[in-house]
């Protein structure tokens, strides 16, 4: 039977960056992250959040 996970929700705030691209801020958390393309964004989101709640213990 494998580990139960608690399953969280988290809210990003995207705009516009002034010199380009886009940025992403999360609510209530502190992860940020930035891109050319809101395609490209929605990668990055996914990423800082693994890197974010994920850590590796190597």
């Amino acid at each position: 039977m494998l580990p139960s996970r608690k399953v969280q929700e988290n809210i990003f705030v995207v705009e516009e960056d002034i010199e380009g691209g886009y940025v992403a801020c999360a609510v209530g958390e502190s992860i940020f992250t930035q891109a050319n393309d809101l395609e490209t964004l929605k990668m990055m989101v996914k990423d800082a959040v693994k890197c974010h709640f994920f850590k590796n213990n190597d």
